[in-house]
């Protein structure tokens, strides 16, 4: 989704491989490669390669993936607005798990303890 998003939000509407790349920087080579792949296999995306050498390959929005940006702009702005409250939940749910974790295992570790 976040290619889709790059891709409505730059100034041309075209982005070639690179661009994205230094966009996503937590993102894999091979798994960028994978995620374009899929996007145009999808009809999300267009893939426009140029016969030039070295190669160049410029990524666009298809008119599907256009129709689509609003519902994921809405989605990234609530996103946004809700992001503290569903972290928040998430937090609680990560330390309610550990607390479990660490109660199931105490009896183990209280009971080995005691029988060196």
């Amino acid at each position: 989704m976040l290619v889709l998003f790059m891709l409505h939000r730059s100034d041309t509407g075209i982005l070639r491989f690179n661009e994205i790349r230094h966009l996503m920087t937590d993102c894999s080579q091979k798994m960028l490669s994978q995620t374009l792949k899929n996007l145009e296999q999808s009809h999300l995306v267009n893939r426009k390669v140029y016969p030039e050498v070295p190669p160049r390959v410029e990524y666009s929005l298809t008119e599907t993936g256009k129709s689509l940006m609003p519902a994921l702009t809405a989605l990234i702005a609530w996103g946004q607005e809700h992001f503290s409250d569903v972290l928040g939940q998430a937090k609680r749910l990560q330390i309610s798990s550990e607390l479990q974790h660490y109660n199931d295992t105490k009896p183990v570790l209280d009971r080995d303890v005691t029988e060196m």
